[in-house]
């Protein structure tokens, strides 16, 4: 089925194995969990840059409407969170004292502290807002989404990133996972995903080596353990699967 993520139409290929054996008890244990808590709770889905957790995260929305047994989740991303430009054209990376702007996407480029209030929020079961981060502006917008459900889903890069101040995150979750992929992979996947966005090859490629690299690398080797550690998988059809 093809979801928009990002702004951009995704399709969203998944095998029918991965969605019996994984997808749908993943969303039955999940209700089970907010019933026997009887309380909103808070799910992360953690990764490098190019697992495509926003489309995964949309798809389990998606998903947990199809059957009546299952509380509906929302599905919610972390790119809103990161500094705005004004922010990052105007503060110092404190390790190499060049602007922020120039690493953008990497964990320092992120308002941590306003990320860990709006979680602690969502805790309360009260009606909390939401930003988003405009692909249009390249800037996040604050209280964009109403958050209403029993059951959030939070996607996001450094979610379980054992790096401080990020690492205190995982004490606000009910449920975590985090999915890892082959860089050789996620290289492709990257590059293919700015490709699609009108960029060219070459600046697709420079983006990936400036930017997403160093990331991905980074959060493949500093992630605190899950609740469900998965593998990415994409067939010669575009076809993903998990194990």
């Amino acid at each position: 089925m093809q979801l928009l993520v990002n702004g951009l139409k995704i399709e969203a290929n998944y095998t029918d194995e991965c969605i019996q054996n994984i997808f749908y008890p993943l969303l039955e244990k999940w209700t089970n969990i907010q019933k026997e808590k009887n309380r909103r709770i808070i799910i992360y889905l953690a990764a490098p840059p190019g697992c495509g957790k926003s489309t995964l995260a949309l798809y389990l929305e998606y998903l947990s409407k199809t059957k009546e047994n299952l509380i509906p989740l929302q599905a919610l991303g972390m790119d809103g969170f990161h500094h705005t430009n004004i922010y990052l054209n105007s503060h110092l990376r404190e390790t190499t004292n060049e602007l922020l702007a120039l690493h953008k996407g990497a964990p320092d480029t992120f308002n941590v502290e306003s990320l860990t209030k709006h979680i602690k929020s969502l805790q309360k079961d009260i009606v909390t807002y939401w930003p988003v981060y405009d692909r249009q502006l390249h800037d996040p917008i604050e209280n964009a989404i109403e958050v209403t459900s029993n059951i959030i889903l939070i996607e996001g890069n450094y979610l379980l990133l054992d790096k401080a101040p990020w690492n205190s995150l995982k004490n606000y979750a009910d449920y975590t996972i985090f999915i890892s992929g082959e860089p050789i992979d996620l290289e492709n996947r990257l590059i293919q995903r700015k490709m699609h966005s009108g960029t060219s090859f070459e600046t697709a490629l420079k983006h990936y080596h400036d930017t997403d690299k160093p990331n991905l690398l980074l959060v493949n080797k500093y992630h605190l353990d899950a609740d469900l550690s998965l593998k990415l998988c994409v067939n010669k059809d575009n076809i993903v699967s998990f194990y």
